[in-house]
């Protein structure tokens, strides 16, 4: 399970970087 996580987390980590700050920190929350 946790390579699932992370597998999906270090892809979206870009893509939720260049999108915002914010949007970010809801992801990594969630």
């Amino acid at each position: 399970m946790a390579i699932f996580d992370d597998e999906p987390r270090k892809k979206a980590r870009p893509h939720e970087i260049g999108q915002d700050l914010s949007l970010l920190s809801v992801d990594e929350l969630s």
